[in-house]
């Protein structure tokens, strides 16, 4: 995360993603624990002006879409939220609440070839600079 913006890279496809403020929020929500859409357009409903949109459908399809580029997988078992009340009534500096944008997030496959090429491909386990045995 970079202030309200996320960048995500998967290295299987090569493909890098980028999203911010709404798409921000739902991934900082995933992130911490929640992976319902109902409860996280709740919490965005707590965070951003919004008046008779389509909120909870508008995160379905997008956590639909990380779903789809495997972005987040489910877990089969539950999870225990680390959200805290702060970062659930956030707001900008001036205790406004921002105005609600449908989340999206944009998708590049440019620089495929060389994020395929990254070494991290060829590590096992323990991580980096553990190469695997050939």
């Amino acid at each position: 995360m970079f202030g309200n913006e996320v960048v995500c890279i998967n290295y299987k496809s090569g493909k890098y993603y980028w999203t911010e403020n709404v798409g921000a929020a739902v991934i900082s929500l995933i992130e911490s624990g929640l992976s319902d859409a109902v409860a996280i357009a709740g919490h965005i409903k707590n965070r951003y002006q919004c008046s008779n949109v389509d909120i909870q459908g508008d995160i379905a399809e997008f956590i639909n879409t990380l779903r789809s580029e495997l972005l987040v997988v489910p877990f089969e078992e539950p999870r225990v939220s680390k959200v805290s009340e702060s970062a659930l009534l956030s707001q900008n500096s001036s205790g406004k609440k921002s105005p609600y944008q449908k989340p999206v997030i944009e998708i590049f496959d440019d620089m495929e070839k060389l994020i395929k090429l990254d070494p991290i491909h060829e590590i096992d386990g323990r991580g980096w600079p553990h190469l695997k045995n050939t």
